[in-house]
């Protein structure tokens, strides 16, 4: 379903691509999806995520405090993510890209969403090397058809989880 909308399947890819980064001895990096509210950002996240396990055991928000640490620890090389990127002060923003950026470690690739990109809100120009920002709603500018795709998503997502880190 997701097919026809490349920023939604670039978040899947980019999850997937975590197994390579020791493989490659390549960098952690960082994907944001910057969207206007409910178009779908959330749902790209969850298709990202169901690769590894149930969304909701791997999600994490802004706001939450310092629960998703514990959460972190956990992991390994299962991507981390960040949803509700506009409740972030500047500060934790540029912490969590760079902390997560050359970490030792663990390799794993990371993602945040929000309405406005990491870059432009703490404006450090080293944020744009760490962190792809795709710009616009993840299932597209049709609204009706990409609720319903999203949706679908969603359904899926919820249902079909964890078969990548089954096999690792």
């Amino acid at each position: 379903v997701a097919a026809d909308y490349p920023h939604a399947y670039s978040a899947l890819y980019t999850s997937i691509a975590s197994l390579l980064l020791p493989i490659l001895e390549v960098d952690n990096f960082g994907m944001e999806l910057c969207s206007m509210t409910s178009t779908g950002k959330t749902t790209a996240l969850h298709l990202a995520m169901s690769a590894w396990g149930d969304y909701y055991d791997l999600y994490s928000c802004w706001g939450d405090g310092a629960s998703h640490l514990y959460k972190e620890s956990c992991q390994g090389s299962v991507p981390r993510t960040r949803d509700e990127a506009q409740l972030a002060t500047t500060k934790s923003l540029k912490n969590w890209v760079y902390s997560r950026f050359g970490s030792s470690r663990w390799r794993s690739t990371f993602f945040s969403a929000g309405e406005t990109p990491a870059g432009d809100r703490t404006k450090m120009p080293g944020i744009y090397a760490r962190v792809v920002s795709l710009r616009g709603p993840p299932f597209g500018h049709d609204t009706a058809r990409g609720g319903e795709a999203a949706e679908e998503v969603n359904q899926i997502c919820r249902y079909h989880y964890g078969h990548l880190s089954v096999r690792m």
